[in-house]
């Protein structure tokens, strides 16, 4: 009888161990599965995200070439040379302001312009050198460089 009465308490926990078993799998949805393209990696960014930078290229017209344009404002009063670089067939400007007024020369062709604001304008026609000195003390105040791309 002792033996019986183990057996049924024994059947009893299998029976209720097996029935709560069932019951909680009831309680959880099913799993679901997600297309492989649908699962982000840990570095993709969130899709709600602006991207941080752009690249757009231009491309010109047939048989127009790409230039660069180059612009410097210089303040004359300043020590220090100023050091620049172009593509060669690049235009460029540069503008040297002072406090009193002053003549400077592009060296390259020997333009002279004087005052307290002076503009010079021209074409980077082949790899050289563009310097602009100030006329009364011979120092150099503009350093061009024009190389091919």
């Amino acid at each position: 009888m002792k033996r019986i009465g183990s057996m049924l308490v024994g059947l009893t926990a299998v029976f209720v161990v097996g029935c709560s078993g069932q019951q909680n799998r009831a309680q959880l949805p099913p799993p679901t599965t997600a297309p492989e393209s649908a699962i982000a990696s840990p570095t993709d960014p969130p899709a709600t995200m602006p991207p941080t930078s752009t690249a757009e290229k231009v491309i010109p017209e047939s048989g127009t070439p790409p230039t660069e344009s180059v612009y410097l404002e210089v303040d004359a009063d300043d020590v220090v040379p100023v050091l620049a670089s172009a593509v060669v067939g690049s235009p460029v400007r540069i503008v040297i302001t002072t406090e009193i007024e002053r003549k400077f020369r592009l060296k390259s062709d020997g333009t002279e312009l004087s005052g307290t604001a002076v503009a010079f304008e021209f074409v980077a026609d082949d790899e050289r050198l563009y310097e602009i000195v100030d006329v009364a003390t011979g120092d150099v105040v503009v350093s061009l460089e024009s190389i091919f791309d």
